[in-house]
């Protein structure tokens, strides 16, 4: 049994583009939410965000992020020890934005909080911390991955 050539390139066609309509399908029932709800606030304030970012760049520590049976440990820059420093940490989610959250900064004596990582979803997320000491306002923002 012979088949023409044009069965051929009708099936190939067929394939392809039942594989890119399975693509398109599974891709819009993908939920992602990578804009925050006010956006445009949040690009206003983006140059601030920069100069303290600068000024968290040139601590002489760097903030440490861990993650180890089932904790976020954060160790924050020794510059700040014996400081009492305040702010946010924002979890995002870039999957599903009902599961972003906030936490209070409360460092211990050491400065270091931790922060359980049970009730997360597996998976990216993104940490940005922003805090405030000596009226000097610092921002870090890192990409972890729980599992």
């Amino acid at each position: 049994m012979k088949i023409s050539w044009g069965i051929i390139i009708i099936a190939v066609f067929v394939f392809f583009a039942g594989g890119i309509g399975i693509m398109v399908g599974v891709s819009m029932s993908k939920n992602s939410d990578l804009v925050t709800e006010n956006y445009y606030e949040t690009q206003l304030k983006h140059q601030d965000k920069i100069y303290m970012m600068k000024r968290t760049n040139q601590l002489k520590d760097k903030v440490n992020l861990n993650i180890e049976n089932e904790m976020l440990t954060i160790k924050y820059p020794d510059d700040f020890v014996s400081e009492n420093i305040s702010g946010k940490i924002y979890f995002y989610r870039a999957m599903d934005k009902k599961k972003d959250f906030t936490v209070d900064i409360h460092k211990d004596r050491k400065s270091i909080q931790e922060i359980s990582t049970v009730k997360m979803d597996k998976g990216h997320w993104k940490i940005q911390i922003q805090w405030n000491a000596s009226s000097k306002e610092y921002f870090y923002e890192s990409d972890i991955f729980i599992n």
